[in-house]
């Protein structure tokens, strides 16, 4: 896209455009989306930080001074939500399959009609 063009699309952004805010998003989801997969690598995890970066682009654009660099500002603003969903997806736990067969799942049918007495029972392991 010319700067004339970018321009022009930020001010109607900034305005409020819905239009606007589509034409941007065609214009530079791709880009965005190639940002965030170096990042991440489950790709319904790279939609959803898309979504978010652009939320934040969408509201932020009081703070971008120069239009001119509104490349660079939304691949930092992309950059920033991707490797914060990396840092929170590195620091959770990953339970296996096979973990969660030796553990006992109380369903809802299986309290159904019990009280207190045999929900508390049941939470303690002893199953009547």
């Amino acid at each position: 896209m010319f700067t004339m063009e970018i321009t022009r699309l930020i001010e109607r952004c900034r305005q409020g455009d819905a239009d606007a805010l589509g034409e941007l998003y065609k214009a530079y989801a791709q880009r965005m989306r190639g940002v965030c997969r170096r990042y991440i690598s489950d790709e319904q995890t790279v939609e959803d930080v898309l979504h978010d970066a652009f939320l934040i682009i969408f509201t932020s654009f009081d703070r971008l001074r120069d239009v001119r660099r509104a490349e660079p500002w939304m691949t930092a603003i992309t950059r920033n939500v991707a490797s914060k969903c990396k840092n929170h997806l590195e620091v959770l736990p990953t339970v296996s399959l096979e973990e969660t067969s030796e553990a006992k799942l109380i369903t809802a049918e299986d309290r159904r009609g019990k009280g207190r007495e045999g929900y508390a029972t049941e939470r303690s392991g002893e199953i009547d």
